[in-house]
């Protein structure tokens, strides 16, 4: 599950899709592994989530790979209004898009992440865009390597 370039309302969402597996599994008549039946597309459907094997609308309601999207005035859409409302935010989703780091990526080089507040370290590829998960600060680009 990836959640890079997502809202905290996005996120949400597709937690709530993973808990109706959960429901399902200890309280419905879950379908093969992987597999999204009837009876999911429903409760998605009563939580205020459609269905779609696009993600979009026209999509497909139930098979192997499936998403949804919040259906407009349903039940998710005016909770998670109501939270949004009240300030609620997933620091680490939104803040993902606020920092980029400032170095051109090249195949086969990584670049060294330092945190200008405590000094903390990390290496990954060039561009990433790091946060440091002791103070919360954007890390800078402190040197390459071509060991990678």
């Amino acid at each position: 599950m990836h959640f890079g370039g997502r809202n905290a309302r996005e996120v949400l969402s597709t937690l709530a899709h993973e808990m109706v597996h959960l429901w399902q599994a200890h309280h419905g008549r879950p379908s093969r592994p992987a597999d999204h039946n009837k009876q999911w597309a429903a409760k998605m459907d009563e939580i205020g989530l459609q269905p779609s094997s696009t993600g979009a609308p026209g999509g497909k309601r139930t098979g192997q790979t499936m998403s949804h999207y919040i259906r407009a005035g349903g039940s998710f859409a005016r909770a998670t209004a109501q939270l949004m409302a009240k300030g609620f935010m997933i620091s680490w989703a939104d803040a993902a898009g606020r920092f980029e780091a400032k170095m051109p990526g090249r195949s086969g080089r990584r670049s060294k992440y330092v945190c200008q507040e405590c000094s903390a370290a990390a290496w990954g590829k060039g561009g990433l865009k790091l946060i440091c998960g002791d103070c919360d600060q954007p890390m800078q680009t402190g040197g390459t390597s071509d060991d990678a």
